[in-house]
């Protein structure tokens, strides 16, 4: 998916308070990583690669726990 333009999930994701979002570096190939820190630019959310989160870390559940991992990181 290319992000150009608007992204409204980005836009909603803001609104919603979400300021950072990791993206993995596995499978990389998958992704368009400048058209999505570009569109994160652009409305306030900062992204992040990392080799993803281990499994036992739920971001919903756990999100401090996540935020430190990844800080960490």
């Amino acid at each position: 998916m290319k992000l150009t333009g608007s992204c409204p999930p980005l836009a909603l994701g803001y609104s919603a308070g979400v300021r950072v979002i990791d993206t993995s570096l596995l499978g990389a190939e998958r992704f368009d990583f400048i058209g999505t820190r570009h569109a994160g630019e652009r409305h306030g959310v900062e992204i992040v690669c990392s080799l993803g989160l281990p499994d036992a870390l739920d971001v919903m559940a756990r999100g401090n726990e996540v935020t430190d991992y990844l800080a960490f990181a």
